[in-house]
């Protein structure tokens, strides 16, 4: 009994190199022209363009931002709507302020823009492609009289710093005033330019620090957001005075002998301030109304002290105590 040969038929296309490559071509071809012909088709699709607005008014100011985009339905051929969605497209739509007729409503001035009263001139003319809707349909439009000041720049209050960290004299500000523009009703209650708050951990030294403005929303600065901030930085170290107790209200014909007489007052100063304090920059007493005769000490205080020091403190916070007449 013969034993059949193994069948050898194979399919030529992947047998054949060269007739793959030809199968492979016309496959590429006809996607091609397949898709040459679907782009060359008009479609109706939602795509995301930038709004340019013009011919704003000179004498006037937007008092909120208007949107930088909007969805838009186009009717455009498969090409242009590729061309928009991956980039290779700057298309916009465009919002022309030339023919507004602002109505005066209370303090401002509004126009409601109706996207769908001006579709027909939205579009640059050589925009290759129709626009059917916006979303959203209406941009309100809220305008008030252009105003111009100089205001004076100030440090922020709400700055902070380390807790052993303080700024010796005031800060010095570059520029210390600035030209702004922006809405009169804005302006008009504005008295001064403050700059963002600034935090310090650990520096000690002369500082110069460029810090941003706190610029309202609708306003410009001429000079630009920044100022320059230049001033001293010191730690606050221990120190100490040993000073004289002074009696008050003392009676006449009596007297209020202290033991003992002197009393150290303790505080947190940075060198700048403790080279120039003088004792006579305190006062130190003990009030004879707080003498209670069944005890044998009385309360001093701290009635006096300078500016610049930090957490003073009396030790010892009473002393000893006697009465003579």
């Amino acid at each position: 009994m013969e034993t059949a040969e193994p069948h050898k038929f194979r399919l030529k296309i992947f047998t054949d190199r060269k007739s793959m490559v030809i199968f492979v071509a016309c496959l590429i071809l006809s996607a091609l022209f397949w898709l040459l012909l679907s782009l060359s088709e008009e479609y109706n699709e939602f795509v995301v363009l930038k709004v340019r607005y013009k011919n704003l008014p000179d004498d006037k100011v937007l008092l909120h931002q208007l949107p930088a985009e909007a969805k838009v339905l186009i009717k455009a051929k498969g090409f242009k709507i590729l061309g928009v969605r991956s980039g290779l497209s700057q298309e916009e739509i465009i919002i022309d302020f030339k023919n507004i007729n602002f109505q005066k409503r209370g303090d401002y001035y509004r126009y409601d823009w109706v996207n769908a009263q001006h579709l027909s001139d939205l579009s640059s003319p050589e925009n290759s492609f129709s626009i059917l809707s916006v979303q959203p349909d209406t941009f309100p439009i809220v305008m008030d009289y252009k105003l111009s000041k100089v205001l004076p720049v100030r440090f922020s209050n709400k700055s902070s710093f380390a807790q052993n960290l303080k700024i010796i004299g005031s800060v010095a500000i570059f520029p210390d005033s600035v030209h702004v523009t922006g809405a009169r009703h804005l302006l008009n209650n504005l008295t001064y330019l403050y700059t963002d708050s600034v935090h310090f951990t650990n520096y000690e030294g002369p500082v110069e620090k460029q810090v941003k403005l706190r610029i309202p929303e609708g306003t410009t600065v001429s000079e630009g957001n920044t100022v320059l901030l230049k001033f001293l930085m010191q730690s606050l170290k221990n120190r100490s005075f040993e000073l004289t107790i002074t009696a008050v209200n003392v009676p006449q014909g009596e007297e209020l002998k202290l033991l003992p007489g002197v009393v150290k007052v303790n505080f947190l100063a940075t060198d700048s301030t403790y080279n120039i304090l003088n004792k006579k920059d305190f006062l130190v007493t003990a009030d004879y109304r707080d003498v209670i005769i069944s005890q044998n000490k009385i309360e001093v205080h701290l009635e006096k002290f300078p500016a610049g020091i930090e957490l003073p403190g009396l030790a010892p916070a009473k002393v000893e105590y006697i009465l003579r007449q």
